[in-house]
């Protein structure tokens, strides 16, 4: 299968599963899943696709944490559209160097814009923090199992797996 279509099929299965997975169980907002399933899986391989994952776990847990503080404090809408220009202003100079860090600057301003669109700036926001966290983690599983199903020519993550796992229950495979 030809590299291009190869990848087309890694992200819409594993975009549309999300999506899926995510209306199925009640989620609010699938598309913040399919959106970290297709930016995990915009690399090729499944090292550098469960690298990908991780960081944007983490950098998701810790822009969720900066959210919490900024809307905890109650700073009302200019100082909160002021921390979208500073936000936004990070990403751009931090998320090719470092995924991780740039992620961690993207959530809290998705999160503050989305705040400000609605015209919520009071009241409690745990849900909608919560949610998010969880639709990140579920985009980031589900984009390892398509991973795992259509793989990179010449990989076999399953094969490896399996591998490894076996090397460390068999003293034989040392």
């Amino acid at each position: 299968m030809d590299h291009a279509l190869r990848t087309a099929a890694r992200v819409t299965l594993g975009t549309a599963a999300v999506a899926l997975a995510a209306l199925a169980v009640g989620l609010p907002r699938p598309d913040w899943a399919a959106a970290a399933c297709a930016s995990v899986l915009l690399l090729e391989g499944a090292r550098a696709t469960l690298r990908r994952a991780r960081h944007r776990a983490v950098g998701t847990a810790a822009g969720i944490t900066v959210a919490a503080v900024a809307l905890a404090l109650d700073p009302g809408p200019a100082v909160l559209v002021a921390l979208v220009v500073l936000l936004q202003f990070a990403v751009e100079l931090t998320v090719v160097r470092s995924y991780t860090v740039g992620v961690a600057f993207l959530t809290p301003l998705a999160l503050l814009q989305g705040t400000l669109a609605a015209g919520q700036l009071t009241g409690p926001v745990t849900t909608l923090l919560a949610t998010r966290l969880v639709e990140t983690a579920l985009g980031c599983a589900l984009a390892l199992l398509a991973q795992v199903a259509a793989p990179a020519p010449g990989e076999r993550p399953v094969r490896a797996v399996a591998l490894r796992l076996a090397r460390r229950r068999s003293p034989a495979f040392s």
